[in-house]
């Protein structure tokens, strides 16, 4: 009799829990999507630019067209790369770095 008593309390409780997490989580979305409205936006300096960013972490054949093609339009941009592939690619950093761009880390 008490284990039936405890099982039955034991997934009462559960089901409060999830219950609970489900409304949080359900409330905190609609809040977090009404974050990002066009008119919540902040914009610094003028507005008449974009930012450019790559994350890299494979194929640096591809790198190297971007970087001519970035030229080609004399834009520069931000490279996030991988750790494991600068690694591995230390002349396509080096020459991302000698163009002019931005060089980030995750």
């Amino acid at each position: 009799m008490k284990n039936k008593l405890f099982g039955i309390i034991t997934n009462a409780v559960l089901i409060i829990i999830i219950s609970a997490v489900s409304v949080v989580g359900y409330f905190s979305r609609e809040t977090t999507a009404a974050a990002y409205r066009a008119d919540n936006l902040h914009y610094n300096g003028s507005g008449e630019g974009v930012s450019l960013i790559f994350n890299v972490y494979e194929n640096d054949k591809n790198v190297y067209k971007l970087l001519d093609i970035l030229d080609n339009y004399d834009v520069k941009a931000t490279f996030f790369i991988g750790g494991c592939w600068a690694d591995d690619n230390v002349d396509c950093v080096r020459e991302i770095s000698l163009r002019g761009h931005e060089i980030g880390s995750h």
